[in-house]
Formats: C-alpha cells, sequence, structure tokens
C-alpha cells in the first residue's frame, strides 16, 4: 500500500474515533473537527517518522492530545488574565461597592 493509500485508509478508519476523543476533551463539536483536522495534517506531515512500533490510532491520538494541548495553551495565553486584587472593595454602611 502506498503512502498516500495508507493515509486516506487512516482518515476513513480513524477520524470518528479522533473526534469523538476531541469532543470529549473540548465540549465543542466545531473546534473539536478543526483539531482533528490537524492532527491528520500533523500526522501526514510526520508520517516517515512512524515507526509502526504502536498502532496507527494510538499514534494518532498522541498527535490529537498535543494539538489539543496547543489548542487551551494559546487559549489561555490570549485570554486576559483577570484578577480580584484589581478590584478595590470598601464597605459603606454594610453595603460592598465595587470600584
Amino acid at each position: 500500500m502506498t503512502k498516500n493509500e495508507t493515509l486516506k485508509s487512516w482518515v476513513q478508519q480513524y477520524s470518528e474515533p479522533l473526534l469523538r476523543r476531541a469532543v470529549y476533551l473540548l465540549s465543542d463539536k466545531v473546534e473539536a473537527e478543526d483539531i482533528v483536522q490537524e492532527a491528520f495534517i500533523a500526522a501526514f506531515s510526520s508520517y516517515d517518522s512512524f515507526e509502526e512500533k504502536s498502532k496507527p490510532l494510538t499514534w494518532l491520538y498522541t498527535i490529537l492530545n498535543h494539538k489539543v494541548s496547543d489548542f487551551y495553551r494559546k487559549k489561555y495565553k490570549s485570554e486576559p488574565e483577570i484578577r480580584l486584587d484589581h478590584f478595590l472593595m470598601k464597605a459603606d454602611h454594610g453595603k460592598i461597592k465595587i470600584y
């Protein structure tokens, strides 16, 4: 089987299990679909490094998990940090005012 045939069969065989895993990890089907696509692209790019010591699905799960980690790292790095000490609170006759 050629490289392209192998990769095509992987997409057919493993898209659903990878998507289920990604939806579980991300709780968002649209983001999960994007991450699965990124995982397949990464797998195709590094196909020559696949040593067949593990099953293809195991290798693809590993790539997927790295892509999910990258997603969360970028997501939380880009969101501004909100800290409680940025807000000043004063008591005014039993009421708390936030400034």
